[in-house]
This record gives structure tokens, sequence and C-alpha cells, in this order.
């Protein structure tokens, strides 16, 4: 087969709607998460001396009065609410995307590891049918879609495995491979404290990760993936605290998970 073939091939084929429409659901719930802690974020940057403003633009919006940081709350409530129940999805996610990307402009305190995966993702969903099913669209329209364009969904899965490679790949150096990094993270004082313990677990978790990003592709393996995955970032809040990042990433990742439990395809045009 040829690679312009191939890439026809990707590029026009369809996916099942089920997993998009349940994968759409976990992202609003992790951006409604984000968003309320946003504005929680946005409030104490305003009032509370303890916290340090970190401006890079001096352009940017000050977001200083109460009823600014209420309209931005409420627009981000409204986007997230509609993407959870299928209304317009495709907007609401191009809104929290565009929501997303100014709240980077207001202040570095918002940049994070899991607000950049959020915002891809959020980018890829405004590009999908991901209302086709269990959406408020569905219901009005009255009739089922019960497959979608498959090329957002293929790069959306590849974002997570690229997450999990490069994440292995950072963490390949002696501090972290020798415990440290998880000794000064771990919220659980009784938790594994001797060094050969967190050494063996911060291996364990590069391994972990390196094999995350290539099994969830395989058909044999994506079962124990799944399940490692799951385990994984279940314990991550639990052993490091919980954090609002880390609950929204491990949110996104479960979203996304479920995008690997159906891997049919379809031809959409003849090649």
């Amino acid at each position: 087969m040829s690679v312009s073939v191939a890439l026809v091939r990707l590029l026009s084929s369809e996916r099942p709607a089920w997993p998009v429409a349940v994968c759409r659901i976990g992202v609003g719930v992790a951006a409604m998460i984000r968003g309320l802690k946003t504005v929680r974020d946005l409030y104490l940057l305003q009032h509370d001396p303890a916290t340090v403003p970190a401006r890079i633009f001096e352009w940017a919006p000050r977001m200083e009065s109460t009823w600014q940081i209420a309209g931005f709350g409420l627009a981000w409530i409204i986007a997230a609410t509609g993407l959870i129940v299928g209304y317009r999805a495709g907007v609401c996610a191009a809104v929290l995307l565009g929501l997303s990307v100014f709240q980077h402009l207001v202040d570095q305190n918002f940049w994070a590891h899991h607000m950049y995966f959020m915002m891809l993702v959020l980018l890829l969903l405004s590009m999908s049918e991901s209302d086709a099913t269990l959406s408020v669209r569905r219901v009005r329209a009255r009739y089922p879609e019960q497959w979608v364009a498959g090329w957002p969904v293929w790069l959306i899965k590849l974002q997570l495995s690229l997450v999990y490679f490069y994440s292995a790949v950072a963490k390949l150096n002696a501090t972290y491979l020798g415990g440290q990094v998880l000794l000064d993270r771990l919220a659980l004082q009784g938790f594994a404290r001797s060094p050969a313990a967190i050494q063996m677990l911060a291996i364990g978790s590069v391994g972990m990760e390196l094999f995350l990003c290539f099994a969830l592709w395989h058909r044999k393996l994506r079962p124990y993936a799944l399940a490692a995955g799951i385990a994984l970032h279940a314990l991550v809040p639990v052993t490091m605290g919980l954090y609002a990042g880390l609950v929204v990433f491990s949110v996104l990742v479960f979203a996304v998970y479920v995008l690997f439990l159906d891997d049919r395809v379809r031809p959409a045009v003849p090649v």
C-alpha cells in the first residue's frame, strides 16, 4: 500500500460514535473542574497577598474586578456544560480552548502540563462530531449517528501516547530514577519510605509510561494497559495529594482511554 493511499484511508475512515461521545463527556467534566479552579485562582491573584502574580504580557487583561472574573467563570461553566450534554459540542470545545488560551495570557500561574494536554484535546474535539450520540443534538434531531470522522479520534489517542512517551523520557535522569523527586512529592508519610522502595517505584513508573504509550495500540496488550493505566492514575492523586491538576489530568486520561475500547474502522470512501 502506498503512503498516499494509507493517508487517504486514515483521513477518510470513520470510527464508532459512542467512544467519542463518552470521551467528550469526560473532557467536559475535567474542563468543569479546571474552570472552577481557575476562577478561584483568579480571585486569589487579586485578593490574597500570599499569591504572587506572574504576568508576562503587559498588554493582557488584568482580570482585577469581580465582574470580570465572574463573567469569565460563567462563560467557562456554560461551555463545559454544553460539552458535557452535547449541545453544540464543537462550538463549546472551541470556546473552552479560547478561554484556556486567554488564561495563559493573563498569568503564568496558569501554565501547566495538564492544561496543554486539555487544550490539544479540546482543539481536536472542536473538529470532531463528538455530539453525534449521547447528546442533546441526537435527542432533538431524533436520528442516530453511529459513525464519525476517524482522524480526530486517531490524533487524540496519539496525543496521549506522546504524553506518556515524553513524560518517560523526561524522567530518564539520575535525580528522578534515584527516587528523590518522588520522595519530595509523596503526600503519604508512611508510604514506601525506604530508599530502595522509592527507587523501584521511580524506575517502575518510567517503565509503566513507556509500556502504556505502545501497549494501548496493541489489541492483545490493551486490557493490561488499560488496567495498569487506571491503577496508575488513580494512585497518583492518592499518594501525591489531591491537587486539582492531577485530578483533571487523570479524568482527561480516563476519557481518552475510552477511545481505545472500540477500534473498529470503516472506510467512508472507496480507495
